[in-house]
């Protein structure tokens, strides 16, 4: 009864650190999983990948959270600006 135990304890333990890994990975590809075709997926990404450096940005140099006010975010097309909102948040609360 003991190792059904200590093997129940070890899958477990498995499980979770294979579980974290797997879902902080998993939110980066679903970034780049196709939203659709063609410039305006391209658009998403791309404003992903600002937005989330530019959070990162904002949460280190203490700055209030604002993602709107960056000239990028204005004049971006709006898969730009989703994709950018959606980085940002992350990068702003340190998820990414």
């Amino acid at each position: 009864m003991n190792s059904w135990k200590k093997l129940a304890f070890v899958l477990a333990l498995g499980a979770g650190l294979c579980g974290g890994a797997w879902a902080q990975d998993r939110g980066y590809h679903d970034h780049d999983r196709a939203r659709g075709y063609g410039e305006a997926n391209e658009d998403y990404r791309r404003g992903y990948r600002e937005g989330l450096e530019y959070g990162r940005n904002d949460r280190h140099t203490g700055r209030k959270y604002q993602p709107a006010q960056y000239k990028a975010y204005k004049q971006g097309n709006e898969e730009f600006r989703r994709g950018w909102g959606v980085g940002y948040n992350e990068g702003f609360e340190g998820n990414r």
